[in-house]
């Protein structure tokens, strides 16, 4: 009988295939019966002759789930029930609705005792097969299984936190796992952003296209929620109709896994039955996520109190939470935890502390069928005892000052305050706080904290001040915001309802304001901000606070009255603006007078003089204003060596860097002082008003001055990816002042140049600073903030070396001006890269910048590759024909590519055996004075007599307000 099947399956492969494939039906058939011939074979304990079929049959269809299936069963024979559970495994991969694989993976591991998973198995069985024997024996089983495993059928929804990938985080982790147990597993990708061309969309499409891109691997599946946008504007997404529809459809018992705090809008939202699990973020991804949404911390709490299982990996977090109200929470360690982690780990060997993310899921089980046990106090204490016995560690010592927590105040305070003064870090820190309010030595742990260097210098003075006052109340309600504790605060305003008024609105304000509800915020802090008879209108942190609220609310203007009263509480140089000049005088003293003329204080000028003469020196002297602070190179250096000179003279918390023909608007340093409390960032980047000085060597821009479309009093702010501004700026999709750049158009924070200078040992390098800095400040900071009003004047004057450089018509001020930049640079010793051809077009000067930034900063910028043929292409085609230069430039070019032939062959393929590219002579630039088609407007500063970035700065501010 075997014989005869191997003879079949032979036949089958020697026939011709499009003959064979043009009968399905047949070929189907066939398939069946060499089945049910293998099958057969098993059955009679024919084993080998079982294998030799399957190995013909797999050269006809490798991938069929049946023979699969019977593999395992032979495999499972053999006692090799590793082997057999891998394959089957696969067969659920393969086709998770195989009756004989869920079956078969079933019985094993019935045999292995694993009922539970045992049982989910059978039951998918049940929903599938027609086969009514089959069903009552399985029946039968699964009531003999239940007496060993209590269970019921579950769903689990995991609400992720990121797309779906090879490198999995904790909420993949917990899916898959899960489903390797035999539960379908639903898993919700965060919303992804999809354009369309038409105004709306129905929900049942949206549902459709996110059906149609769903992944299904085993019982898990991935799906793919939508937010569809129209022109840029936002029309709907399918997030909660997604996990609704899987609510409504399921009759098992459904399980949602959630990991962020801002799961908590979209679960207050659902209807139906369902439990939650908490996987709640540590201390240090709690505050990553409230710098990035207020809300979070309230989101956070919400879901503390909703889920019926938290679990965290954060010890601190673990005892605040159980020692709390909260006692249905459990810790839990990462699946991936260094050693190093696991030896620091008290909890080691406990709860769910195990070696993979099967058995954390099995413990999970446990939880929510409330038989898993959870670390008594005790034992917690026990073991950091012992930990801190062998080892000193303040760390330790804070979280074991919790375990006092609640019983014996004293030694909790003395334990804390101990390991606080030993080591001041976020976390013992906030540790000190608890202890001090539960013991009410609040004035104590206020005098103690205040010179910490984590306090902003608002919060220090507000604890002055209330401290002044004798205001323990708010004094403690201060210490309770800086550490977060925002269910102790909730406590407290239910409390004061109905007693001083005043105690009251200040917490309820700064509750409102730190949660992100700023026009509840603004309300509040109105009536005591302008209560004459009220002590509360001189806190640092009542200004502060309505100075941002104003702010995220977009009412700039009014926040600056508030905003003034908050630089008197500061201690340091909030800006430095750094001015490196040669030879430049006469634009210089204008450009001083923009930033002399600001609505602010607390700030100085640094003047780095390089000139060949003392018309710099003598302008300073004249002007005679302590904010500038001249300094003179000791010799003549090259621009690069200029400017690392420059900024290693400023002191100020966040640097503006600016050419000496360039200006500051007048509003640019109290608006920023603003916006910089309010947003989190280390890069506020925006796009700087472009002034044509009347000496311009660019013939139609002369005194040209173009103010973009400005709304008075309202700023509108995105977070911007630094990878996606990278790859457009060398790959030549827009240009280079879309970087955040050292120069003229963005503030950069301190910590962000010093780290620039640790990696590379220099800030500026290259002969392009400005460039180069963009490159560079991009490639060390993931996000940066951009907002649509300008701060600055770029301007662009006769003795520009850009224009210079690039632009220039030839004039003798022009070639002296590149002559004396190549001199320096030259003396320097700088190399130009051979790849970049040295011609006058913006494009090479681009590349040049990032080709140093890739040197210097290799792994930051790995990632990102110069689009070298785009870069040729463009500078080729911008060539005029007319130049006596052309031939010379075109050579040039081709000298670039000697590295790489088939960019050389497509160069001469394309120019060098063509003729017809390039432009034919100039067009003078012209602009049109007026109103632009996008909402601005070109003026001629000749038409109001104003001949300087002073007077246009000053012209900026008539026109829009600002």
């Amino acid at each position: 009988m075997g014989q005869g099947i191997f003879n079949g399956i032979r036949q089958v492969l020697r026939s011709d295939g499009d003959e064979f494939m043009s009968n399905n039906k047949e070929m189907e058939q066939q398939k069946k019966i060499f089945k049910e011939n293998i099958e057969l074979l098993i059955n009679n304990g024919e084993i080998e002759q079982s294998k030799d079929l399957i190995r013909q049959f797999e050269t006809l269809a490798p991938y069929d789930a049946d023979i699969w299936s019977m593999k395992a069963i032979i495999l499972f024979i053999e006692g090799k029930y590793d082997e057999a559970e891998d394959l089957l495994w696969k067969g659920v991969d393969l086709d998770n609705k195989n009756k004989d694989i869920l079956y078969n993976l079933g019985y094993l591991y019935e045999v292995r005792g694993e009922f539970r998973t045992a049982i989910n198995l059978y039951w998918m069985v049940m929903k599938i097969t027609d086969d009514f024997q089959q069903i009552s024996s399985i029946k039968s089983t699964i009531k003999k299984l239940k007496m060993m495993d209590d269970t019921t059928e579950k769903k689990f929804i995991v609400l992720g936190s990121q797309e779906w990938s090879e490198v999995m985080n904790r909420p993949q982790l917990i899916a898959q796992s899960l489903s390797r147990l035999a539960f379908q597993v639903e898993y919700i990708q965060p919303l992804i952003d999809v354009s369309i061309e038409r105004p709306t969309l129905e929900t049942s499409e949206m549902m459709k296209y996110s059906q149609h891109n769903m992944r299904r691997l085993g019982f898990l599946n991935v799906h793919i929620p939508i937010s569809v946008y129209h022109n840029g504007g936002f029309l709907s997404d399918n997030y909660l109709d997604m996990i609704q529809g899987l609510i409504d459809l399921s009759d098992e018992e459904i399980v949602i896994i959630c990991c962020l705090p801002a799961h908590a809008a979209v679960l207050n939202k659902l209807t139906g039955s369902f439990k939650i699990i908490y996987d709640c973020p540590d201390e240090e991804e709690l505050e990553t996520l409230y710098i990035k949404e207020k809300n979070n911390i309230e989101d956070h709490a919400v879901l503390l109190e909703k889920s019926n299982i938290i679990t965290t990996n954060d010890a601190g977090s673990y005892l605040v939470n159980r020692l709390g109200i909260y006692k249905n929470v459990y810790l839990i360690e990462n699946g991936d935890n260094s050693e190093n982690d696991r030896e620091n780990n008290i909890f080691s060997g406990k709860s769910l502390s195990l070696n993979s993310w099967s058995s954390k899921s099995k413990e999970l089980l446990l939880m929510i069928n409330g038989r898993a046990d959870n670390l008594e106090i005790g034992i917690i204490r026990e073991r950091y005892e012992g930990l801190l016995k062998n080892k000193p560690n303040p760390t330790l010592s804070s979280l074991y000052a919790l375990t006092f927590a609640g019983t014996e105040t004293d030694k909790f305070y003395g334990l804390a305050k101990r390991a606080y003064d030993e080591l001041q870090t976020a976390s013992t820190l906030k540790n000190y706080i608890f202890a001090s309010v539960e013991a009410n030595r609040i004035n104590e742990c206020a005098e103690t904290i205040i010179n910490d260097s984590k306090l902003t210098e608002i919060d220090k003075a507000e604890i002055e001040f209330l401290i002044r006052n004798d205001r323990g109340n708010l004094l403690k309600s201060r210490l309770l915001h800086i550490a977060k504790w925002f269910r102790e605060l909730r406590n407290m305003i239910s409390e004061l309802e109905k007693g001083d008024l005043f105690e009251y609105n200040y917490i309820l304000g700064n509750y409102y304001y730190e949660n992100g509800y700023y026009n509840q915020s603004i309300l509040i802090y109105d009536k005591l901000l302008n209560h004459n008879n009220n002590i509360l209108n001189s806190s640092p942190t009542l200004y502060h606070n309505m100075a941002n609220s104003l702010i995220e609310e977009g009412r700039i203007i009014e926040s600056r009255k508030y905003a003034k009263k908050v630089t008197m509480f500061r201690e340091h140089l909030k800006f430095s603006i750094v001015i490196p000049t040669r030879n430049n005088h006469m634009t210089l003293e204008y450009t001083l007078k923009t930033c002399l003329d600001q609505e602010f204080d607390n700030y100085e000028i640094v003047v780095s003089d390089n000139s060949s003469n003392d018309s710099t020196c003598n302008l300073v002297a004249s002007i005679n204003n302590d904010k500038i602070k001249y300094f003179r190179t000791e010799q003549e250096l090259a621009m690069t060596e200029n400017f690392n000179f420059a900024i290693s003279k400023a002191k100020g918390e966040y640097i503006i860097v600016l050419g000496s023909d360039d200006g500051l608007l007048l509003h640019a340093l109290s608006t920023l002082d603003i916006l910089l409390d309010t947003l989190d960032t280390k890069i506020l980047k925006w796009d700087y008003v472009f002034y044509g000085w009347p000496d311009v060597k660019l013939d139609g821009v002369e005194n040209y001055f173009n103010i973009p479309k400005t709304i008075t009093g309202s700023i509108n702010r995105t977070v911007i990816k630094s990878k996606d501004i990278i790859n457009n700026v060398v790959d030549f999709n827009i240009p280079y002042n879309s970087l955040p750049m050292l120069y003229c158009n963005a503030v950069v924070h301190r910590d962000l140049i010093d780290k620039l200078k640790t990696i590379t040992g220099t800030v500026f390098a290259g002969t392009i600073p400005d460039v180069y800095s963009g490159f560079a400040l991009a490639c060390i900071q993931e996000h940066f903030i951009a907002i649509d009003v300008p701060m600055s004047i770029g301007g662009a004057s006769g003795k520009s070396n850009g224009i210079a450089a690039l632009h220039g018509n030839k004039d003798k001020e022009s070639k002296d001006i590149q002559k004396d930049f190549n001199k320096l640079n030259n003396k320097l010793g700088t190399s130009r890269f051979k790849i970049v051809p040295d011609i006058p077009n913006v494009l090479a000067p681009i590349a040049e910048s990032f080709l140093n930034v890739k040197q210097l900063l290799g792994d930051f910028s790995a990632d990102y590759n110069l689009n070298r043929q785009k870069m040729i292409q463009i500078c080729v085609e911008s060539l005029d024909v007319t130049d006596e230069d052309f031939q010379k430039y075109l050579q040039i070019i081709y000298s670039s590519l000697e590295d790489d032939r088939g960019l050389k062959e497509w160069f001469v393929k394309n120019y060098i055996e063509k003729s017809g590219f390039g432009i034919s002579g100039k067009t003078p630039r012209k602009f049109q004075k007026g109103f632009t088609y996008n909402g601005g407007l070109n003026l001629n500063l000749s038409d109001f007599n104003v001949t300087d970035v002073y007077g246009a700065a000053n012209i900026f501010r008539k026109i829009t307000g600002w």
